[in-house]
């Protein structure tokens, strides 16, 4: 039984280069659409980590909900039917598979992927970045299903009533908003935060948090090992 859970971001965080995929995808869809606008990589990093219809509401502000919708699901069809645009870009973190190797091997601790990513593309996802093996279908939560009523928060408050027994949650996120969620657990379980800024991207904003949670800003994954550390003399002592 795992009294610890490390919860993963995945975009943004494990991978990298995916912006310039996404990028693509988004134009050619737009442009099928009749759009003149389009999405600058620029742009896609500032909205990275986000649902894909949030980021098609951005640049298409005056479209309907129904199009803003009929947009965003073509194209998520579009990478699934032209995999060669995700497979030219994405590489993975260089951090990744040691880092997440290494809480794989302790004791006491579990890890789950929790990604504003459809459910079918997830394990894709994965696979692309070597990463396939170290999570099962159970620890893999894809929080865009189309329910407006799927966020981060909801799909983690379920998936700790389901599992009894943790006792601490460490967050891991490129985005602010995925930091937060760890508000929505104050008082049921100790918790510590990792904002990682991915290479290139710009600076988020500052995250708000209860001021029993211990955040740290970091641009390496390495330092999430600090919560595996049993030296008292850490200057980061590990939370549990």
């Amino acid at each position: 039984m795992a009294n610890i859970l490390i919860v993963h971001d995945f975009h943004g965080v494990h991978e990298r280069n995916n912006e310039y995929a996404a990028t693509e995808i988004t134009n050619h869809v737009l442009k099928e659409n009749g759009y003149a606008a389009e999405l600058t990589v620029e742009q896609c990093r500032v909205l990275y980590g986000r649902k894909w219809i949030d980021i098609i509401r951005v640049i298409t502000p005056g479209a309907s909900s129904e199009l803003h919708e009929k947009i965003a699901q073509e194209c998520v069809a579009y990478s699934l039917s032209h995999p060669e645009v995700t497979e030219r870009h994405i590489k993975p973190n260089p951090q990744s598979n040691n880092v997440i190797s290494a809480i794989r091997a302790r004791p006491g601790y579990d890890q789950i992927i929790l990604s504003n990513t459809q459910p079918e593309a997830m394990r894709w996802f994965l696979g692309l970045v070597g990463l396939n093996e170290f999570f099962e279908d159970d620890r893999i939560l894809a929080v865009d299903t189309g329910l407006v009523s799927s966020t981060k928060a909801s799909v983690l408050s379920d998936y700790l009533e389901r599992n009894k027994g943790i006792k601490g949650v460490v967050i891991v996120d490129d985005m602010p908003e995925g930091i937060e969620v760890a508000n929505t657990l104050v008082g049921k379980v100790r918790l510590a935060t990792y904002l990682y800024r991915n290479p290139g991207f710009p600076e988020a904003r500052k995250v708000q948090l209860h001021p029993s949670i211990r955040h740290y800003n970091i641009d390496n994954l390495v330092y999430i090992l600090r919560e595996l550390s049993d030296s008292e003399h850490d200057p980061a002592k590990k939370l549990f």
